[in-house]
């Protein structure tokens, strides 16, 4: 069972091998990574005949649109810029903020990134991160899972609104710092997705239709849609269309390019 990764020829439906297998186009970090800020990643994927530099911070959130680009990367009959990833899996992609639960080092981390982007020659910087969750609970309540931090020790915890437009007025600062230097600035909202493990269960109520008992034993269907508002999504959406106001930087929100009438699709 474990050479073959699960005894597969049991389930022959298609649906269930793909959603299966597709996991194995994700990889991070490979070998253009290497050790950023503490416990980040540092991935550089070479230009070709382009001069230009394109920069993407943020958390695994940020990591996940790295391997849309690696497959790029070594063809060298395609022009390209120079794409530089610098994340770490648990931190916005902000400054001056860590997470509650310790052993995670954020602001190591982004002191390192603000540097970098600060002196080295950028051309575009793209900030993406798991905004919601980090500021709201899943009842729309303040999380309280960030803190204002320095050196990796918190003084004190995210707990109010107020706090939560501190933290971005912050993120607004840095920002204005590389407004001057003419960087095209580009955020990307958060992407949609409910609080299920989505993927797990769909497989379960696939497996559920071919496997002896276990379509008695799991009855619960799980729907090819969810709603894209969650908790807190309106609060940050704000947040972050008012930092792009204040810096010039655009604003995509990929819930209304992947949804349709408050349904997603895609998780």
């Amino acid at each position: 069972v474990w050479i073959t990764n699960g005894v597969n020829s049991r389930v022959n439906d298609k649906n269930y091998i793909s959603l299966a297998n597709s996991s194995s186009d994700w990889k991070f970090p490979d070998s253009h990574c290497s050790s950023f800020g503490g416990d980040g990643n540092k991935c550089i994927l070479l230009g070709n005949k382009d001069t230009r530099r394109i920069v993407v911070i943020g958390d695994s959130h940020a990591e996940q649109w790295y391997p849309r680009f690696v497959k790029y990367a070594d063809n060298n009959a395609i022009k390209r810029p120079e794409i530089v990833f610098l994340t770490l899996g648990g931190c916005p992609a902000s400054s001056g903020i860590s997470r509650v639960k310790p052993g995670i080092r954020c602001t190591t981390f982004t002191d390192q990134v603000w540097n970098y982007v600060t002196h080295e020659k950028i051309d575009r910087l793209v900030i993406a991160s798991r905004w919601v969750q980090y500021f709201y609970r899943e009842d729309g309540l303040i999380a309280s899972s960030l803190c204002f931090a320095k050196n990796d020790h918190c003084f004190k915890n995210v707990t109010s609104s107020t706090d939560i437009s501190i933290v971005f007025n912050q993120l607004t600062q840095k920002l204005l710092l590389l407004k001057k230097r003419d960087i095209d600035i580009q955020i990307i909202g958060p992407v949609p997705g409910n609080n299920d493990n989505y993927p797990y269960l769909k497989s379960k109520e696939i497996a559920a239709l071919h496997l002896p008992l276990m379509h008695l034993a799991y009855k619960q269907q799980q729907p090819d849609s969810f709603l894209l508002e969650v908790a807190g999504r309106h609060e940050i959406l704000t947040q972050l269309q008012v930092v792009a106001n204040a810096t010039g930087a655009t604003f995509t929100d990929p819930g209304s390019i992947m949804c349709s009438n408050g349904m997603c699709s895609y998780v």
